[in-house]
C-alpha cells in the first residue's frame, strides 16, 4: 500500500465514486497505523520518522543526546516519542523545526511521552502535550 496525502484520498470518495480495494489500503496506511514502536537512533541531533510511535535512543548509546530535527513530517502527521533506555537522557531542544510548549524537554523515564503535530505552513513540529 501507499501513503497519500488528504487531498488524495478524498479524490478517491469524489463524486460517488466507488473505493477500490487498493484505496481503502491507502487510506488505512495514510492514517494512524498500530504498528509496533520502531526505536530510531538520534544521528547528528536528527531523526526521521516513519510512524506515529518511536522510542527514541541516543546516538552511539552515549548517555545524552539532544534531538532537534525530525524528518519524515507531513501536514496534520501526529507523532508520539517515548525514549528507549531509562539509563540515558534525550533533550528535546527548538534549535531545528520543532516548537515546544518551552525550549526544551528532557526525556530521562519511561513514562515520559511527548505528542507531536506537523504542519506544513510552518514546516515545524508543534508539541501537543507532553506526559
Amino acid at each position: 500500500m501507499t501513503r497519500r496525502n488528504d487531498t488524495t484520498l478524498k479524490e478517491f470518495f469524489a463524486g460517488g465514486a466507488i473505493p477500490t480495494g487498493s484505496n481503502f489500503g491507502d487510506l488505512i496506511d495514510s492514517k494512524l497505523s498500530q504498528n509496533s514502536p520502531r526505536v530510531l537512533n538520534i544521528s547528528d541531533d536528527e531523526i526521521v520518522v516513519t510512524q506515529f510511535l518511536h522510542y527514541v535512543d541516543t546516538e552511539g548509546s552515549a548517555p545524552s543526546d539532544d534531538l532537534d530535527t525530525i524528518e519524515g513530517g507531513f501536514d496534520g502527521r501526529l507523532l508520539l516519542l517515548a525514549i528507549y533506555d531509562s539509563t540515558r537522557t534525550v533533550t528535546v531542544n527548538e534549535t531545528g523545526n520543532i516548537d515546544l510548549a518551552s525550549s526544551t524537554y528532557a526525556m530521562s523515564d519511561l513514562t515520559k511521552f511527548l505528542c507531536l503535530i506537523y504542519r506544513d505552513g510552518t514546516a515545524k513540529w508543534r508539541e501537543l502535550f507532553r506526559v
